[in-house]
């Protein structure tokens, strides 16, 4: 019963909006206390029909002609695979590290213009467990948990990739350039099978080398839960609402065809058998209240894990 309370507490999804560079995914495994490594796929879509009075650019780069894409549709999909580590000492301090190796791809008309891949900017959060409360077998208890944690984005993914049409936008790139500072705050009350799962973070993003520099980010993420078993297994299926809001880009100027909102729905599960630990994730978005005229819109997102929970 202990390892089944224990598994509930850390359905974590925390993603980004509009450019997987705005902002970090951070899932944690909800092996409790266990270090894990772990292969992960995230997929976004964004999706743009522009006319010819000028409505031609992308988000992120709307300070840039893009006549190309005049009369056209624009599709661009954003892939990410990471191996992941996840590490646990005296179970208060939690150190996850990310490896990413990207694939981006820009299609005309369902025509790829640009098909960008390298490995991108490693992660490394450190994060601390403030409260939590002590578990018994009365599960008719409520019990929380608070978690806090820093960051840092590490600038190893080039964003000088050279093709047959030219240098692709920053978006396109494998890295951003930029040192960047992440922070995390995450709270979780369940009762019995049944919790709440609070989680916020910022992106504090610096300027490159070519000084630019894209907008702070912060999200927020509320999900509901329910646990039950299945045999030998540990089924927990999610739904709720993801929020993010990202600042203007700038470099010498502040660039107003860049940042805003969007809100997604969010709706998937955990499977957990021995050490497997298998998550899904699908997000749809439903509310867009991006800046200026000429951003791709989001349209949806799928993330799918697998971790391996060392004994």
């Amino acid at each position: 019963m202990r390892k089944l309370l224990l598994l509930t507490f850390l359905l974590i999804s925390l993603v980004g909006l509009a450019c997987e560079h705005c902002n970090v995914y951070l899932n944690i495994s909800p092996g409790d206390y266990k270090n894990s490594f772990g292969i992960f796929m995230r997929s976004r879509t964004m999706l743009g029909d522009y006319n010819f009075s000028g409505q031609n650019y992308l988000k992120h780069t709307s300070h840039n002609s893009q006549s190309g894409f005049l009369g056209n549709q624009v599709r661009e999909e954003y892939n990410i695979y990471e191996v992941r580590g996840n590490f646990y000492f005296k179970e208060r301090w939690n150190t996850i590290i990310v490896l990413p190796f990207v694939q981006n791809v820009q299609y005309i008309n369902d025509i790829a213009k640009y098909n960008v891949s390298g490995v991108g900017d490693p992660m490394l959060l450190q994060r601390f467990q403030l409260y939590n409360t002590k578990l018994t077998e009365d599960t008719s208890k409520f019990v929380h948990r608070v978690t806090v944690g820093i960051g840092i984005k590490i600038p190893l993914g080039s964003i000088e990739r050279e093709y047959l049409y030219g240098k692709p936008n920053l978006d396109l790139q494998p890295g951003t350039g930029s040192w960047d500072a992440l922070g995390s705050f995450s709270y979780v009350v369940r009762k019995q099978k049944v919790g709440l799962i609070f989680n916020s973070n910022i992106k504090l993003n610096s300027a490159n080398e070519n000084k630019y520099q894209y907008g702070n980010t912060t999200n927020v993420t509320a999900n509901v839960f329910y646990m039950f078993r299945i045999r030998k297994a540990t089924f927990v299926p999610f739904y709720g609402t993801y929020y993010e809001k990202a600042n203007y880009d700038r470099n010498s100027d502040i660039y107003t065809d860049t940042g805003g909102s969007s809100c997604y729905s969010d709706v998937g599960f955990k499977l957990n058998v021995k050490n497997l630990l298998l998550i899904s994730n699908v997000q749809f978005a439903f509310e867009n209240n991006l800046n200026g005229i000429n951003q791709l819109v989001p349209k949806a997102r799928l993330i799918i894990g697998l971790n391996y929970l060392l004994k």
